[in-house]
């Protein structure tokens, strides 16, 4: 995947929300393999989108669809809405945005994230070390 398929993707998304959804989708980022440049043939794009709270997972299922059936690519689609903040966090942190209609909630967005994600970390860390010296002494063979 290269340059191209970004902007004819990114093209394409805000096209399809400012036309017909700008009152349903509050932003849209581009992220994963394909903005890593890390991507392969195999590689799908992956879509984050967040929808006004208004809005019903009825019709967010139907805007997901009809941008699953607009799309010539393999893509994948999350609605930020219901992500962990640990995916939440690698959107913001690593992802580009193609389109926002409210920056002051995006800004609201990416802090409470940050929030919750040092949450996890604070939670996860020790439980990971555990793991990881339990692992070890499994797997290191003594001499």
């Amino acid at each position: 995947m290269n340059k191209s398929i970004i902007d004819n993707v990114s093209s394409k998304l805000k096209i399809f929300v400012r036309n017909k959804y700008s009152d349903y989708i509050v932003y849209v980022y581009l992220f994963g393999s394909i903005i890593e440049e890390r991507a392969t043939r195999e590689s799908d794009i992956d879509i984050a989108i967040r929808f006004y709270d208004h809005v019903s997972r009825g019709e967010r299922w139907r805007i997901i669809k009809e941008l699953l059936s607009m799309i010539d690519e393999d893509i994948d689609i999350v609605d930020l809405g219901r992500a962990s903040p640990v995916l939440r966090m690698v959107v913001y942190s690593r992802g580009k945005l193609v389109y926002c209609r409210d920056r002051w909630i995006l800004f609201l967005d990416q802090n409470r994230t940050v929030k919750q994600y040092n949450d996890y970390l604070y939670i996860a860390k020790p439980y990971y070390k555990k793991m990881v010296e339990y692992l070890e002494k499994r797997t290191v063979k003594k001499i």
